[in-house]
């Protein structure tokens, strides 16, 4: 027969197991409102969410009250989960999502530079050529010939923290 102060400890490590499945829930909605997943990939997503937090609250629930499932457990699940989602759920879901943003506009802003550094050289080479948007000087652009490929902006992609496009890249001069 375990003491109360067991029994204490082990139904709050039954809360605090809710509250962190609630977060890590929050983590995953969060991530997956920023891919915009299809169907069957948000159904594989969420089978491999449950897998990977399951030895999460086993792992607790040994903590806790060595492994043992009772009746006390599942209500203390629900009761953190119900704690946080009342209390911090909005906030972490602000916090991360931000966050989210941030690390996405850093990582556009880092790949932005990578590629105007990278396409500098056929800038100067095409300026050096007589390139220009409409076509090659002195062919005017219904020539037949076309934009070279590096010429024509990229299509906005979903997930694109920019409209990227090669005229931010190289302003005309």
């Amino acid at each position: 027969m375990m003491s109360l102060a067991a029994q204490t400890y082990a139904f709050l490590m039954t809360i605090l197991a809710g509250a962190v499945v609630g977060l890590l829930f929050d983590l995953y909605r969060v991530l997956r409102a920023a891919c915009h997943p299809r169907q069957w990939v948000t159904a594989l997503t969420d089978i491999v969410f449950w897998i990977a937090v399951t030895p999460i609250v086993f792992a607790m629930l040994l903590a806790g009250n060595w492994g043992e499932l009772r009746y006390y457990v599942l209500i203390g699940l629900g009761v953190g989960l119900l704690l946080y989602f009342q209390t911090l759920s909005s906030l972490v879901i602000w916090a991360f999502a931000g966050a989210l943003r941030g690390f996405g506009r850093l990582l556009g802003s880092v790949l932005f530079g990578f590629a105007r550094l990278i396409l500098y050289p056929l800038h100067a080479l095409g300026r050096a050529l007589g390139w220009r948007a409409g076509g090659w000087r002195g062919l005017g652009s219904g020539a037949g010939l076309g934009l070279p490929a590096f010429s024509r902006p990229l299509r906005p992609v979903r997930m694109a923290w920019h409209r990227f496009s090669w005229s931010r890249l190289f302003p005309r001069a």
